[in-house]
């Protein structure tokens, strides 16, 4: 388990929001038929870069490398 990792995707995850709203109102727009999809948009990559961050904490997969 790697803690830093866990609490990162914790803070985005309640964040990501937030967050992406502070992007939308700095000019970031995606439009489609006249409706602004940004904040959607940049929740969702906020939530699944936090939960892969979570992912990555918990299951601490590391390569051992082989002496000979």
């Amino acid at each position: 388990m790697i803690p830093w990792k866990i609490l990162l995707g914790v803070a985005l995850f309640v964040l990501s929001s937030f967050s992406a709203q502070l992007i939308c109102y700095l000019g970031f727009a995606v439009t489609y038929g006249g409706l602004d999809y940004s904040a959607q948009v940049l929740s969702k990559i906020l939530d699944v870069f936090a939960g892969s961050l979570l992912v990555w904490g918990f299951f601490d997969v590391n390569k051992k490398s082989v002496k000979r």
